[in-house]
């Protein structure tokens, strides 16, 4: 987890700047507090997020790749690497 400037503790994959405009308030108040469990008794306790919340995650994302500059969409996809 990050701090951003607000002072909230957002996951990496959704703490770069460019994604805060898409970033709901209650979807920060959501992950802020992760869900904290334990694999296997005794284990070391992690920090998850709820699967409730994927939805909006992803919503995030496509939030951003809709508002990108057509042309730079498709310069990113004719430089895509072949595999």
């Amino acid at each position: 987890m990050k701090e951003n400037e607000g002072g909230a503790n957002l996951p990496s994959f959704l703490s770069a700047k460019n994604l805060e405009p898409f970033i709901s308030k209650s979807l920060v108040a959501d992950l802020i507090e992760p869900l904290q469990y334990q694999l296997t008794k005794g284990g070391a306790a992690a920090n998850g997020i709820k699967a409730e919340l994927l939805p909006d995650i992803c919503g995030v994302w496509l939030a951003a790749r809709a508002r990108m500059n057509c042309t730079h969409r498709k310069s990113i996809l004719q430089n895509k690497p072949k595999y």
